[in-house]
């Protein structure tokens, strides 16, 4: 409406780097919260905290009518930039597996607190799974030293990290705590 620059104050409700997981939804996690409406006119917008210090980018909103915002945190923004800099195209990692959940009765019967854990079903043959030694069966409740609630969780955490450094695994197997490393791959394309 004529006027240069709009400034908008917000609170950060939920952030990805909380030690609560139960704080935000799990498909939210990667994400920060802040109570700012953010629409079509102020997606793509930069984040700043009281200080001028970059916080992220406005990404959307995550339901019609929604009071929280989502923004895309800035060490994440920065690392995209520079891939995209760099190789053209954001470099993504995979880890060559798939999960379900574990089921309240099995993880009563490994011990484990649901709802933390996923159950592997199956490996990709010759990939970075595989080569940690990772098997059908095993648990994964812990990778790069982040808890695994869901799978949307192992994914946020197989993508988001680097093939140039190994993460580890915590795995239960036959009832007994596991760790292994294990180096994801640039997905194939």
């Amino acid at each position: 409406f004529g006027g240069e620059a709009t400034v908008t104050a917000g609170v950060l409700r939920f952030s990805a780097a909380t030690s609560d997981p139960g704080s935000a939804p799990t498909i939210l996690r990667r994400f920060l919260g802040v109570d700012a409406s953010i629409d079509a006119a102020n997606r793509g917008g930069l984040v700043v905290d009281s200080t001028g210090r970059l916080v992220g980018l406005a990404v959307s909103a995550p339901r019609a009518g929604s009071s929280v915002g989502l923004v895309l945190p800035a060490q994440q923004l920065r690392r995209t930039v520079s891939q995209l800099a760099q190789h053209g195209q954001p470099a993504r990692t995979w880890i060559g597996l798939w999960v379900r959940p574990l089921g309240a009765a099995r993880a009563a019967e490994l011990g484990v607190e649901p709802p933390r854990g996923m159950l592997v079903t199956r490996l990709a043959s010759g990939g970075p799974a595989e080569e940690a030694g990772l098997e059908v069966d095993d648990v994964i409740v812990e990778l790069g030293g982040r808890p695994v609630v869901s799978a949307a969780d192992l994914g946020a955490i197989a993508t988001g990290s680097s093939s140039e450094q190994p993460l580890t695994v915590l795995v239960i197997r036959e009832g007994r705590p596991r760790s292994l490393r294990l180096r994801p791959a640039p997905m194939p394309q």
